[in-house]
This record gives structure tokens, sequence and C-alpha cells, in this order.
């Protein structure tokens, strides 16, 4: 059990030690586990928003992400081509990638760019998700599991109607240090820990995945096994999450 919890207890002390989210009793598995899912091993993904007034508090979340699968961590400002072609170019890799994008923002964002960012997440949520250049002269993969930060209700934006239920929504609520401040901060370490962990967990992740159904089946088997409870007890969790996160719909 020890080794199982390991990364598992370090990603919840680097979180709590930088950022308090609501309801972290609730909250921080669901996180946690959203962050671990292994995508390779799934064809629907979630998109996992951490919404907070304060972008420190909900780009740390973002930050570490990135630093778990040693990906780019986009810039509030960044282009939605170089936005699409980093995580083309990550999907192309064939390995377990989670793809942060810090601070999403539409007001005062140019229609264009809000309408393309968001057709992205929309077709992105399969692993045949693909988005076109004009003419659709060229393609560019962008499904898998993605995590944002925002002061907005994205979420709840009319294009995002038919998949709304695949959104897990953190609420942030303060700011308490960033997270490249933290002493236990080993990015290095924490993504090998990360890849050592599925390669002995994968068959456990399947096996899970059969006793479970619906869009959260993934996170479910992924929470089961990195927090070393039943598939049952981690069926009650996000139920638990579930009703709790009903205010933000």
């Amino acid at each position: 059990m020890a080794a199982k919890m390991y990364l598992t207890q370090q990603l919840e002390q680097l979180v709590k030690q930088t950022t308090k989210l609501e309801n972290e009793e609730v909250t921080l598995p669901i996180l946690i586990s959203s962050m671990m899912i292994p995508s390779t091993l799934t064809t629907n993904y979630l998109i996992t928003v951490v919404y907070g007034r304060d972008s420190n508090a909900t780009n740390n979340i973002t930050l570490l992400a990135s630093k778990l699968y040693n990906v780019t961590w986009l810039l509030s400002n960044s282009t939605y081509v170089s936005i699409r072609n980093d995580i083309a170019k990550n999907i192309a890799k064939k390995r377990d990638i989670l793809i942060p994008v810090p601070d999403v923002e539409t007001r005062g964002v140019e229609k264009k760019k809000k309408e393309e960012l968001f057709e992205m997440l929309k077709v992105g949520v399969t692993s045949t998700g693909k988005v076109f250049t004009p003419k659709k002269k060229d393609e560019y993969d962008v499904g898998c599991p993605k995590i944002l930060s925002t002061k907005e209700y994205i979420w709840k934006d009319a294009n995002f109607a038919d998949i709304r239920d695949r959104f897990i929504i953190i609420p942030a609520v303060e700011f308490v240090q960033f997270i490249y401040e933290e002493e236990d901060y080993d990015s290095e370490v924490l993504f090998k820990a990360r890849e050592e962990f599925w390669l002995s967990a994968a068959s456990e992740f399947e096996e899970n995945l059969k006793f479970v159904e619906g869009v959260y089946r993934q996170l479910i088997a992924t929470m089961a096994i990195i927090y070393n409870i039943s598939v049952s007890e981690a069926v009650e969790k996000v139920s638990i999450y579930q009703e709790f996160v009903k205010k933000y719909f």
C-alpha cells in the first residue's frame, strides 16, 4: 500500500501547500485522480477545470500538471495555432499525456480565437478528435485529456452543451505560495514516478474498467488504484463530488 500511495501523497501535499481548494476533502481526490488517468489506456477523455478568482492559485495546478507529464505550460497569450500544434506534437509521442492550458478567458478575446479553442476542446474528448486548417488542407490530432485554469464558467458556454458532463470542476479558493517555491517540488521525480507507476498498474486499471460505466469510469478506475480503495468506494467518492459540484452547473 505504501508504494502505491507514495505518488498520490506527494501530489496531494504539493496541492495543499500551494493552493487551497473548496471542500478539499471531496475535491482533492477528484483532482489528483483526474490528473493521473492514463490516457493511452482510454479513448474518451475528461476536461478538468480549475476555477477561481486568483489566477496564481489556479495556475499552480496547471503548472503541476505540466511537470507531472513533462509537457509545455502554455502562456495565457498563446495563440490557438500554438496550442493546437503543441497538443498534436504530444499526442504523436504515443505516451500518457495531460495538456495544461492556463488562464483561459473569453471576455475581450477575439471571437475567432474563442471559437477555435472551444471547438478543439469539444472534439478533443475522444481519441479520434481532430481539427483542420481551412479547406481541410491539414489535420491535427487533439484528442487527449486536458486541464484548464480560468476565472470564468467556461463549461456553461453553449458550445459545450453536448459534452458538459465531461467537465471536472475544481474550485480553488486561496493562493498559498507558488508551487515552484515548495522545497519538495521535484518535477523530474514526479514525471518518472508517474510513468513507473502505470507500468505496473496498467492491468489493474483495465480490470477496474470492467466494473464501471459512464463518462467517469476512467476517473473511478484510476481513483481506486491510486488511493488503494475498492471500485465501489471510488464510486461513492465520485457521487459525493457530483452532489457538491452541482451548484457550479
